[in-house]
């Protein structure tokens, strides 16, 4: 069928739909929806945006909780770290740099 060859042809995982009577593209079955792309590593402009603004949010969580003085207040982000590799290596290689790499304690807590 025209529609799978379009959808194997295509190597950025986008069909163009120039076959059909679509006016926009279509997602194919390799990025079906936006937890899947997500997932590895492909996000929009506002996505990276609001990712980078998280991102920053928790640095400052962390720093604020470790300053304050305890106990008076006490957060589970206190003496926590944000740790952000280089490049993207998925979930599971970056947890075993963590675990590798960054921490002397017994116990810890992933945020994902």
């Amino acid at each position: 069928n025209d529609r799978n060859n379009n959808d194997k042809n295509n190597s950025n995982g986008i069909n163009s739909g120039s076959n059909h009577s679509e006016s926009k593209p279509t997602i194919t079955r390799k990025h079906a929806n936006i937890k899947q792309a997500l997932r590895s590593g492909i996000t929009t402009v506002d996505q990276a945006k609001n990712y980078i603004e998280f991102k920053t949010a928790l640095r400052k969580l962390c720093e604020d909780a470790t300053r304050a003085p305890y106990p008076q207040v006490k957060s589970p982000f206190r003496n926590a770290e944000v740790v952000e590799l280089e490049e993207r290596h998925g979930y599971g290689f970056a947890l075993r740099h963590a675990l590798l790499h960054c921490i002397n304690t017994p116990y810890v807590c992933v945020i994902q």
